[in-house]
């Protein structure tokens, strides 16, 4: 059992007499020997879970004793002392489960390779039907096989198939009722408590999709008599939480065609995972939003037709302002929907209710995560009940009506005028009520649109004539009727918008409906505003005429700038150029310079001190007179105003001999703008870009202004401890209007002063005061990096130097060690987004050669430097994956050393448990050697290394090493380079420079599968007259004690087999030396049994 552990058959006859002799009374010899006899590696023997080369029935017994143990770790799981470990061990043993899986999705185009046999249309020419992990995940179900050519080997693989999915759904149940009181054989009431995910978790079960789904293809060839394992693999997601079984549907890979189909049902997942956690919802955002870009509209509607009022409630849940982080992707994805993602308002709503006799029907309704509250809706039940049966009664009375002409027949005048007055008063009271100015805007556009429409033709005459004052032109009933009811109301409703545009007490709401309304009129109209305004311009001229200082009630002068602002923003065209509304923007400039102390001093707020909302509300109405003066035509080309010995002298050096002067008002006027791109408040910033704007379509922005207005700015920008928050906002909505005015050396500048963050202490303890708030450290560093984005082309000759330095990345081992800092990284560079940082990566081998080389200094934290280290090795692991012809030699070296390395091959034969990275690492290691071997296969002498994995027990599958000798050494080295390997094969082995059981794994895994290769395919050349001799006298020697091992024998045996039955042309003249090594291993075989 110790000299054979991987010699199934003789194992099996081993354990048989083991067996027979417990029976006899020659069992008690064994006594002594039964802590032997348990040991692992002599019970079980070596390389069982993960090698499938071993028959399928040794695989299936493997995989059931290591399910046996998790009932075992199950119970044991209240033990709060080592529950984690517990836990630990249950994720281990998923992942070897799930990574069987792989291992066995590989197998199956050979097997149905072999069962086909010579069949013309082999199962295994479908493209999607390859053993290589870069195809799609997601093969076209193969057609259907006759069932008669099934064999042993056949039914074994369909059991451990079957095996591997029993034992993955109990180890999945174990994982989510890890932490509940409940029983192995209790199935699971969900919602249970919340699954302890650790780290890789989710990736290791979304792998069960990603393995799992092509194994079934094994299943569609060949199904199984009497279970459907499309239902079993199902049933293995019915032990997980719904929401993480939305998510992992969601991640799977798929090709957009293969979504067609489940689409409706997918829609499900999406619905679940919008009810999730954070996590969750982003992922279903994002595959949302993907859908939505990639399929037709109308496909997009039909899929969610099953769930569409679910699913718009779950969207609507999360249109929430900051700080909800889905909010602008929601807004965007109904943005995108356009008119389907109102379509379910068309079906009513069901809501909870509380029937209270004394109070009558009560909605509960609630603002989440606040208390809900009941809303009474009895007297809503009336008014519906009471508005029903009224148009019950009015409905055989407008049957076959088309619209309100087709009423005025039957209406009398007195209904006419009545319905008029209802109108007027409605219309009148909506702006002094509203609360929200796009509401309104929309309810006064619907009724004015109507109240036009119905006009007709000959009522917009008529509206004219009546507007002008004169005589409405008689008509038919219906003109006239319309001619003397409509235009009148028109010029009411026009007279209330601009009495509540003017006035001193109107709120933003009531200006902006009666701005809508003004325009509503002008555009069914066909004019302009300006044109509906002529008949009261002189009284325009009075509201100009008045000053904005001195600020004495500021509410009131905030309402008549807002005034002004609507004048000139209107009647700019007409308006002549004179003193008063000139010196009305100077006071404005005057204005938008104080600052809020002075303005404060200088004003009250309704009798009382002034607050900052009143302030920041003046300020918004002087940008916006600002703003109005650029459009403004006379005022922008003029130079002066017309002489006026009359007009006011209050703006000192702007007014010369009662004329004022025009070109500097305009240089302060833009200056104000530029510098209110940085203010605090949204409102006064959103006003101030959109004079800019406004400047920009009439090439009002000359160079020099620019300058002056932005050297402050670039002054502060200059030194990294001015830089704050303020101020990068200023600069980004600078940036979104005037890009092209910048240097392009500020990109340089930014980078420059990013590198200050790199060292720790100079923003947490800066030797010279900063600008920044405490606290506001990374949000300033991250304020910066959203600014490249917007740089224009030339300032971006920063990021070719930039992005050759690495040293954020690479030198500071306690960063590179976090594991959240760490996976976002690998999320960069593996996107097509990442390719600069991927390449500039690539191109600093040095810095990564030293991570990977360094050795903890003492004093230093050894635990992050070997975390570090570890995370490096993979960075280096999933570069080269990216990029197949990069690695170079000092990093294939450095991984070849730190293999060698004492630590590592401690770490690699240790028995204790290992967390998931720990076991990796060696995977790693061998994946970017080998990666290099492919390229330069020179440096063979690292498989030797290599093959040390297959010596013990393996935590890790390495059934891609066997590969890479089969496919890459066997059949891609030339003659000669097999020639080097074997003959660097004899120079260790004479030197006896490996143990026995490497030396043993060397043998069976590398040396015989090249040497059966080279003879059976022809290569003969290989086996030059050296190499023929080194055989003979260096390894075909007759055993002596303290020698080779009876595995090493078996081994050379088989060797020695090999080139007898193919070549052996070429020992012809050694025949009696391979004679006499095969017999003396017979004879040593059987002495030495007897000895023992």
């Amino acid at each position: 059992m110790q000299t054979v552990p991987d010699v199934f058959a003789t194992r099996r006859e081993l354990l048989i007499a083991l067996r027979n002799i417990m029976a006899t009374p020659f069992r008690s010899g064994l006594l002594d020997k039964m802590d032997v006899l348990l040991d692992e590696q002599v019970l079980l023997g070596k390389r069982i879970a993960h090698d499938c080369t071993i028959p399928a029935v040794l695989q299936s017994t493997s995989l059931r004793l290591l399910y046996n143990l998790i009932e075992t770790i199950f119970q044991r799981r209240a033990d709060m002392g080592r529950s984690e470990q517990y836990r630990c061990l249950l994720s281990t043993v998923l992942e070897c489960f799930v990574r069987k899986l792989g291992a066995l999705r590989r197998q199956v185009p050979s097997i149905l390779r072999e069962l086909e046999g010579s069949k013309g249309n082999s199962v295994v020419d479908d493209p999607h039907l390859v053993s290589d992990d870069s195809q799609d995940p997601f093969p076209v179900l193969l057609p259907a096989l006759s069932t008669a050519a099934k064999d042993k080997e056949v039914c074994e693989f369909r059991s451990l198939l079957q095996t591997v999915f029993s034992c993955l759904k109990s180890v999945l149940y174990c994982m989510v009722a890890f932490h509940t009181n409940r029983g192995l054989q209790a199935p699971l009431s969900f919602p249970v408590k919340i699954w302890s995910v650790h780290a890789g978790d989710v990736r290791v079960v979304s792998r069960l999709i990603t393995f799992g789904l092509p194994a079934l293809a094994f299943y569609e060839a060949l199904p199984h008599p009497s279970v459907d394992m499309r239902e079993q693999f199902a049933d293995l997601f019915t032990v997980l939480q719904e929401e993480l079984a939305a998510e992992l549907c969601l991640l799977a890979p798929a090709r957009l065609e293969h979504l067609i189909p489940p689409m409706p049902r997918m829609m499900h997942a999406v619905l679940r995972a919008l009810r999730g956690s954070d996590q969750s919802v982003a992922v279903a955002l994002k595959v949302l939003d993907l859908w939505v870009d990639s399929f037709n509209p109308e496909f997009i509607e039909r899929s969610m037709a099953g769930v569409i009022r679910d699913l718009m409630l779950a969207l609507w849940a999360h249109i929430q302002p900051h700080p909800n982080p889905h909010g602008t992707k929601v807004a965007e994805i109904m943005g995108k929907l356009g008119g389907r993602s109102r379509q379910w308002l068309l079906d009513g709503l069901v809501n909870d209710y509380k029937p209270i006799p004394e109070y009558g029907l009560r909605v509960i309704l609630a603002f989440s995560p606040r208390t809900s509250f009941l809303v009474p809706l009895d007297r809503c039940v009336q008014f519906a009940a009471a508005a029903i049966k009224q148009a019950v009664k009015v409905a055989p009375l407008e049957a076959g009506s088309a619209g309100w002409s087709s009423q005025l027949g039957v209406k009398t005048k007195k209904q006419h005028t009545a319905e008029q007055q209802a109108v007027f008063v409605v219309l009148r009271t909506l702006p002094e009520h509203a609360s929200e100015g796009e509401e309104l805007t929309s309810v006064l556009r619907g009724v004015l649109q109507r109240c036009i429409e119905a006009s007709g033709p000959a009522t917009l005459e008529a509206e004219d004539a009546a507007c002008a004052g004169h005589q409405t032109p008689p008509g038919g009933d219906h003109s006239e009727q319309a001619a003397v009811h409509l235009p009148q109301l028109l010029k009411q409703l026009m007279e209330i918008f601009v009495q509540h545009m003017l006035s001193s007490r109107s709120s933003m709401a009531v200006r902006t409906a009666a701005s809508a309304g003004l325009q509503a009129i002008a555009d069914g109209r066909s004019c302009t505003v300006a044109t509906l305004l002529k008949p009261i311009s002189k009284a325009l001229d009075s509201i100009l005429d008045r000053r904005l200082q001195p600020i004495r009630s500021i509410a009131a002068q905030t309402n008549h700038a807002h005034s002004v602002a609507f004048i000139l923003r209107t009647c700019s065209d007409g308006l002549a150029l004179r003193p008063e509304p000139v010196l009305y923007i100077a006071d404005a400039c005057a204005i938008m310079e104080m600052n809020d102390a002075a303005i404060s001093t200088s004003a009250t707020y309704r009798g009382a001190p002034v607050r900052t909302e009143a302030i920041v509300r003046l300020r918004a109405a002087c940008l916006q007179v600002l703003s109005a003066a650029i459009g403004w035509k006379a005022f922008r080309e003029s130079e002066s105003t017309p002489a006026n010995s009359d007009a006011p002298t209050a703006v000192g050096e702007a007014v010369a001999d009662g004329a004022v002067k025009l070109g500097k008002l305009r240089e302060k006027l833009l200056k104000v703008l530029i510098m209110e791109l940085g203010s605090t408040h949204d409102v006064t910033a959103e006003v101030a870009k959109s004079g800019v704007l406004l400047a920009l379509e009439h090439n009002m922005l000359p160079k020099s202004i620019l300058q002056e207005a932005l050297r402050p700015i670039l002054t502060d920008l200059a030194f990294y401890n001015r830089i704050h928050l303020r101020l990068l906002r200023h600069l980004h909505r600078l940036l979104d209007l005037l890009s092209g005015q910048f240097n392009v050396t500020l990109g340089d500048k930014l980078a420059e002063h990013l590198k200050k963050w790199i060292d720790v202490a100079n923003v947490l303890q800066p030797p010279q005061p900063v600008a920044w708030a405490p606290g506001t450290e990374w949000e300033v560093a991250a304020g910066m990096l959203d600014i490249f984005h917007k740089l224009p082309g030339a300032a971006k000759k920063f990021l070719e130097s930039q992005g050759k330095c690495v040293a954020y990345f690479l030198e500071s081992p306690s960063r590179l060690a976090k594991d959240a800092y760490f996976s976002r990284l690998l999320d960069i560079i593996r996107r097509p987004e990442g390719a600069e940082l991927l390449n500039a990566l690539a191109g600093a081998p040095a810095q990564l050669e030293a991570v990977l080389s360094a050795a903890s200094e003492p004093g230093s934290d050894a635990e992050a430097a070997a975390a570090a280290q570890l995370n490096c090795i993979h960075l280096i692991h999933i570069m080269a994956k990216l990029l197949p012809a990069w690695l170079p030699e000092p990093l294939f070296s450095a991984a070849l050393r730190h293999w060698r390395s004492k630590d590592f091959q401690s770490r690699l034969t240790a028995a204790t448990f290992q967390a998931l990275p720990q076991r990796l690492e060696s995977k790693w290691l061998a994946k970017i050697m080998l990666r290099y071997i492919e390229r330069h296969h020179a440096a063979f002498d690292a498989l030797f290394d290599l093959a040390a994995v297959f010596s013990g027990p393996m935590a890790v599958d390495f059934t891609f090493l066997k590969m890479f000798i089969s496919d890459i050494v066997a059949k891609q080295f030339t003659a000669d380079e097999k020639r080097q390997l074997l003959k660097h094969w004899l120079e260790v082995y004479r030197m006896k420079q490996l143990d026995q059981e490497h030396t043993v794994s060397v043998l069976r895994y590398l040396i015989n599968p090249v040497m059966a290769w080279v003879v059976t395919h022809g290569e003969l050349e290989v086996l030059s007259p050296d190499v023929v001799q080194g055989l003979v006298n260096d390894v075909f020697q007759n055993p002596e004690k303290d020698g080779p091992s009876e595995q090493i024998q078996l081994e050379l045996v088989q060797l020695c087999a090999t080139l007898i039955q193919h070549a052996h042309s070429l020992f012809h003249e050694h025949r009696k030396e391979l004679i006499q090594f095969g017999w003396s291993v017979h004879i040593f075989d059987r002495g030495f049994a007897a000895l023992n």
